[in-house]
């Protein structure tokens, strides 16, 4: 059951509320007080306009319970500041406005903030200042276990480590020393250093686009001499009335095979070979065929 207990007490004008907490840490107020305090003379006023809009107030907003009256112990309506203030939209009254902002006011005051989980103290700058050094030696010291087992399996790139050290040579003489007739190898090596930590190097952009302009006119001059083995190219097709996406050789396997079958029905060996005697043999003399007509 719940508990109508007054709360502190509030004044709008010459009214005097008591407060009753219908439920847990809400506050709602008796309609004899709000009436008056809105500006209606008579209670009768107020009756009609809760009654016209009865249906837009929810149990949230409204409530009948029993409280002691001077007459005892009674059912009496009462409105939550919600409520109220719902109230305050429907009248028309000089105070309605007014009492609006107030209840407005009060609802500030007597609403709880929600309960959420407590934060975090705050952490103090040294201690962040300490585990971001700490966290950053322990990569320096990962980068070096790996620095130092990849130059142990790659004995190269100690040597090229050392001739990188030396600023005044070019990398063209650097890649020299180590044996190299092009740069390729040189700078495929100091990327790799520069991945372990072990080198500040950063590729050229300038450089990179004419190394990729000088392999494109490499591979020109390769296809004028004849040296680059074409591509494979797709015989063409050729589709025929009825038919969608028949290669040309289809077509010709087609004839041929119609004209053996031709061939074969008269009695005529497709490949062998025309000769004079054959084409004696096989045309009828022309004095026969006169004397047969």
């Amino acid at each position: 059951m719940a508990d109508h207990d007054s709360a502190t007490a509030l004044t709008f004008h010459e009214v005097t509320f008591d407060p009753i907490e219908h439920a847990p840490g809400e506050t709602w107020l008796r309609w004899q007080q709000i009436a008056p305090a809105l500006g209606f003379r008579n209670d009768r006023s107020f009756r009609d306009i809760y009654s016209k809009h009865a249906a837009e107030f929810t149990d949230r907003m409204t409530a009948l319970v029993k409280l002691p009256t001077a007459g005892g112990v009674q059912e009496v309506r009462i409105f939550s500041l919600r409520g109220a203030h719902l109230l305050g939209m429907f009248a028309r009254t000089a105070r309605a406005a007014e009492f609006r902002r107030w209840v407005l006011d009060v609802l500030e005051q007597h609403t709880a903030p929600p309960a959420g989980p407590p934060l975090p103290p705050p952490v103090a700058t040294a201690t962040v200042l300490a585990t971001f050094e700490r966290v950053v030696a322990e990569r320096d010291a990962l980068r070096s276990m790996l620095a130092e087992r990849v130059l142990k399996e790659k004995p190269r790139l100690r040597k090229v480590l050392y001739y990188y050290g030396i600023k005044e040579l070019t990398h063209t003489e650097r890649a020299t020393l180590m044996g190299w007739k092009s740069t390729g190898e040189w700078f495929k090596d100091l990327r790799e250093l520069a991945l372990l930590g072990l080198v500040d190097y950063q590729p050229n952009e300038t450089f990179r686009r004419i190394g990729l302009a000088n392999s494109a006119k490499r591979m020109a001059q390769l296809a004028a001499e004849g040296r680059l083995k074409p591509k494979t190219v797709s015989p063409p097709w050729r589709a025929r009335p009825g038919q969608k996406g028949q290669p040309a050789e289809v077509l010709h396997a087609g004839r041929e095979t119609r004209s053996a079958k031709a061939a074969a029905r008269a009695g005529v060996n497709p490949h062998a070979e025309s000769s004079p005697a054959a084409n004696s043999r096989s045309a009828p003399d022309a004095t026969t065929r006169e004397q047969t007509s």
